[in-house]
């Protein structure tokens, strides 16, 4: 409600302005309210042309005769009466043009905040299995291996590429620092061979992991395993690699994060 009319509407009567013609209509206060119409209904008119410059130029009106000097002389709109405006605030209106590329996110300037949005709050599903991915840590990865199943044989691993980012300098920093065996990729996903450090050469090092350790859990201590899995996440820039054996004490397939292998 207007304070000073004691109305809850702004009172508009007989307003010429542009493509406004005599119109006459209440507008409710403290609401969101949409003008839409075709082109050239007067939508700019009514919203910039006569409520936005009505409530500055009554709000201007306020102000001592020293600060209205500083400020544009703004001319009454054409109409009968109107009542009840509030200050005002315009943002201005201009053309915006599409790019190809364009999406309503980049049109409306919230697609960096969408994007933060999403970083902070949302929960990234495995597009296979539909578990969350979340970070792990040497005592959960090691939690998980316990609980798959008893005596299940498995490798600790770590990215070549993240632990020595020059090709030139990989062969010779691992050899330096006592690693022996490399796990790589030949054949179908997930289908891994072993070689030796002297023959990593013949094979592709984009997918080659550096073998830390062979465990079996239930034989081997629990520091033991975390602290090799500590060990290949501290390698491998905050990933490692678990590697299962094929098969143990009679079953071919285990279940980890909703996966089988």
């Amino acid at each position: 409600m207007n304070l000073a009319t004691g109305r809850d509407t702004i009172v508009l009567e007989g307003v010429r302005v542009h493509n406004l013609q005599n119109l006459s209509l209440e507008i409710p206060l403290h609401q969101l309210v949409v003008i839409t119409g075709i082109s050239g209904s007067g939508k700019s008119s009514l919203a910039f042309e006569t409520l936005a410059v009505e409530g500055q130029r009554r709000y201007i009106e306020t102000l001592s005769p020293s600060a209205r000097g500083l400020l544009d002389r703004l001319d009454r709109p054409d109409a009968d009466r109107i009542e009840s405006v509030p200050p005002t605030i315009a943002i201005r209106q201009g053309t915006h043009r599409a790019g190809a590329r364009e999406t309503v996110g980049t049109a409306t300037e919230i697609h960096d905040q969408l994007t933060l949005l999403y970083a902070h709050t949302g929960v990234i599903l495995c597009p296979e299995c539909t578990t969350p991915v979340e970070s792990s840590t040497s005592e959960s990865i090691a939690s998980t291996l316990e609980n798959a199943t008893g005596g299940l044989r498995f490798q600790v691993a770590f990215a070549v590429s993240d632990y020595e980012p020059d090709t030139s300098q990989q062969f010779e920093r691992l050899s330096e620092d006592g690693f022996r065996r490399l796990a790589v990729t030949d054949g179908p996903p997930h289908s891994r061979t072993q070689v030796d450090l002297d023959r990593a050469g013949e094979h592709d090092l984009d997918s080659a992991w550096v073998i830390l350790d062979r465990l079996v859990t239930g034989s081997t201590d629990r520091s033991r395993i975390e602290e090799s899995i500590e060990q290949a996440i501290s390698c491998g820039e905050g990933r490692c690699l678990i590697l299962l054996d094929g098969a143990h004490d009679g079953a071919d397939q285990i279940t980890l994060g909703g996966s089988t292998w």
